[in-house]
């Protein structure tokens, strides 16, 4: 039986989630977005628009593996960077804005994060 998913004909672009030393991915989002500014004319109608501060919002929610440690290695971690994986080798560093742990009766403890990918913003040293 085959390791991973079998595609027969046309196939998704990218299959699942990615795994982190520490847990399983659930689900990653990332959205590009930016900060707009409206342009009116003197009838205050809209002529214009600009577009600056372009970063990427990013989100992702984790299960975490017992006895691999927890992803969380500080108390607060807002403002700190954190690198998750995307898609193949690919990962994206984000400054983290919120992290949350959620428990559920009958299921696994889960961990999510959320921030922002800046490109201009040097990566961490």
């Amino acid at each position: 039986m085959p390791a991973g998913p079998v595609e027969v004909g046309d196939a998704v672009l990218n299959f699942g989630t990615l795994a982190e030393l520490w847990g399983t991915c659930k689900n990653v989002s990332i959205a590009d977005e930016g900060d707009k500014q409206e342009l009116p004319d003197g009838q205050g109608d809209v002529k214009g628009l600009i577009f600056t501060n372009i970063r990427k919002k990013v989100s992702g929610e984790y299960l975490p593996m017992s006895g691999a440690g927890e992803p969380i290695t500080k108390a607060d971690i807002v403002g700190s960077r954190l690198t998750l994986k995307t898609e193949g080798v690919d990962t994206i560093e984000i400054v983290v804005d919120g992290a949350e742990k959620k428990y559920v009766t009958k299921e696994g403890t889960t961990w999510s994060v959320n921030g922002y990918y800046y490109p201009q913003l040097p990566a961490a040293t």
